[in-house]
């Protein structure tokens, strides 16, 4: 999880926040005042602000968000292609941090939405397309939607089995890196989103 980094070019609602200033106000007049929305909660917001040092997100009745410059300066790609207006996905840290934003996440969002959409694909049993992305003697690691898989030797289909004499490690690790920056098909077999652990099959597929 990323830490926010203080920065001169920030304003700060730290003072009174806009949001509570309007529960405040809400709540004197008797009526329901906007809820907070939740840590780990997925929402979408209104880009009016962009820059390497944050982004700026209307988040509605909850307020104003922000995406810090520390992770946007460690994942330039989740600035690509957005502009002011646009409409993005994020995930809260925090409902309102010391500074008065909901404080969010570009990259924690969508990999979370890429968790929720790998959930669907194994319940259907789905053939889905990873990319092999490295190997060590126990078999392929892939990546699966930004996530990295593992793709037993056990899985593997009968072409790319490793059919080396006497098992030699050495041998199999050298044939299972001839398929690294291949694209092939496979299932998912195991998923567990709190271990981080993705296990596909190849074989399943065949």
């Amino acid at each position: 999880m990323f830490k926010k980094a203080k920065s001169q070019f920030l304003p700060s609602l730290k003072k009174e926040s806009n949001l509570k200033a309007m529960k405040e106000l809400l709540t004197a007049k008797g009526e329901a005042a906007p809820q907070l929305p939740q840590a780990g909660e997925l929402i979408d917001g209104r880009i009016i602000e962009l820059s390497k040092h944050s982004l700026i997100l209307d988040l509605g009745a909850s307020g104003t968000g922000i995406v810090y410059g520390a992770e946007l300066k460690e994942n330039k790609e989740l600035l690509k292609g957005l502009k002011i207006n646009d409409i993005v996905s994020v995930l809260v840290l925090d409902p309102e941090n010391e500074d008065g934003y909901v404080e969010l996440s570009l990259k924690e969002a969508n990999q979370e939405k890429a968790w929720q959409k790998l959930k669907e694909q194994k319940q259907s049993q789905e053939i889905i397309k990873a990319k092999i992305i490295g190997a060590n003697r126990g078999g392929l690691v892939v990546d699966i939607r930004g996530l990295d898989g593992f793709l037993p030797v056990s899985q593997l289909s009968d072409q790319k089995y490793p059919q080396i004499a006497g098992g030699d490690k050495n041998k199999i690790l050298s044939h299972l890196n001839k398929f690294i920056n291949q694209e092939i098909k496979v299932k998912i077999i195991s998923l567990n989103q709190n271990s981080q652990q993705i296990i596909v099959s190849e074989k399943a597929t065949e």
